[in-house]
């Protein structure tokens, strides 16, 4: 037992870990204990919360023994908004904590994380939320929207348009809308607005008035219903890509926020699987072309599938305008054409969703016997379980998982284990 109980339900406790979710844990009587804001090695007064089972939530009332890695956040709205977890935390501390439960989590070898060029200002994408007039971010654990007019983990052409579409397109949006901030082909913000329901004329005229002032390079707007996306000036968003290259991304499209950690993440990549020119590559959820691009220059062949029509769309005008002409872009289900494609694959690359890939997909690649397999993950959990699935399928890691810290100041990690046929 590591608490000391003093009124009821109020607890002195000893924090010895970080949770998945940034939480401190303690433990009393073989229960965990897990509580917000708590750092491990602390001593902590906390209000535990009444409940059955193996693990129950606390609220931090009193640091008592403050750790020597706690630090000031630097956003007034930390605790608050959900968007980060770890500001209390120093860099260098988080970096261990996060390698230390990606290894928990996969019950793998992890090797040294790979860190941050910048843990601040890195984001060159934001999510937004509109709710009542407000913008800002989810809270913690909530649908609410806590309202949001500085964050420094946007990079400061996000953050500048941040403070103009508060002032030029939130009035007009309507009740609820999300609106997803970008940089564009010149450096410049782009939008991408989906209200929650039919906008105002007034929406469309705020949206190219905004465009024709020269302060964001363009806007594309979703509304409810309707196919086709209306779009004011020069929407896509565009990103750096491994090779230097900018790499156009569909409107409103999946792509890492991170460019400088993307970069590292997609050249780890092709150091780890070790593609050779006699390598035919099945890609799967290849999204854009973050790993594409890089992959063809290495490779005989490689068979890219994406099921967003928009995104494969942008992947194969990226091939264009690099004169690539050794992949095949396919629009379909993973799974689909795991099992069907024609031929025979040497290295398999997946970046599934949060959620993992479905076990009948892992069985689909495992039956090719490829060579290699890349499976690159945001969800250290789904990791661990698709891994073990792998294993008994006789695929296994033959190094370490490479972790790369994408989001510093959150407990997002992105991770990449390489499985090589096993005997």
């Amino acid at each position: 037992m590591t608490a000391a109980t003093t009124q009821a339900n109020e607890t002195v406790l000893v924090i010895e870990s970080l949770g998945l979710g940034g939480d401190g844990v303690g433990r009393i009587d073989g229960r965990s204990v897990f509580v917000p804001a708590a750092l491990p090695g602390e001593r902590v007064r906390v209000q535990v919360e009444p409940g059955a089972g193996r693990a129950s939530a606390g609220t931090l009332l009193e640091v008592l023994t403050p750790s020597p890695e706690r630090v000031s956040p630097a956003c007034g709205a930390f605790g608050k908004c959900g968007g980060c977890q770890l500001q209390h935390l120093s860099y260098e501390a988080q970096v261990v904590a996060k390698r230390r439960g990606l290894a928990h989590a996969t019950s793998q070898v992890v090797d040294p994380m790979v860190s941050a060029p910048k843990p601040w200002g890195y984001r060159a994408r934001a999510r937004l939320h509109v709710a009542r007039g407000s913008l800002g971010f989810f809270a913690a654990q909530a649908s609410e929207v806590v309202p949001i007019d500085e964050c420094p983990v946007l990079d400061p052409v996000v953050q500048t348009a941040l403070c103009e579409v508060a002032s030029r397109i939130v009035p007009e949006v309507g009740r609820e809308a999300e609106i997803l901030v970008d940089r564009g082909r010149t450096g410049r913000p782009v939008l991408f607005v989906r209200p929650a329901s039919e906008p105002a004329r007034s929406l469309y005229e705020a949206l190219a008035a905004y465009v024709d002032a020269g302060s964001i390079e363009g806007a594309a707007l979703q509304v409810p219903g309707v196919a086709t996306l209306a779009r004011f000036g020069e929407p896509d968003p565009y990103t750096t890509a491994a090779d230097g290259l900018p790499m156009r991304v569909a409107p409103g499209a999946f792509a890492q926020a991170n460019v400088e950690v993307t970069a590292l993440m997609a050249k780890s990549l092709v150091e780890m699987a070790a593609p050779s020119r006699h390598d035919r590559v099945l890609e799967l959820y290849a999204g854009s072309g973050t790993f594409t691009t890089l992959l063809a220059g290495h490779v005989r062949e490689v068979v890219a599938v994406e099921s967003d029509g928009a995104a494969a769309a942008a992947l194969a005008e990226n091939l264009r305008s690099r004169r690539i002409g050794n992949v095949r872009v396919t629009r379909g289900d993973a799974t689909e054409r795991a099992v069907n494609a024609r031929g025979e694959f040497s290295l398999v690359v997946l970046d599934p969703p949060r959620t993992g890939a479905p076990e009948e997909l892992l069985a689909a690649i495992a039956r090719r016997r490829p060579r290699a397999i890349a499976y690159v993950s945001c969800s250290p959990g789904m990791l661990g379980r698709d891994l073990a699935k792998l294993a008994s399928l006789g695929y296994r890691t033959l190094r370490g998982i490479a972790g790369f810290d994408m989001f510093p100041q959150t407990t997002h990690i992105e991770a990449l284990a390489v499985l090589r046929l096993a005997g």
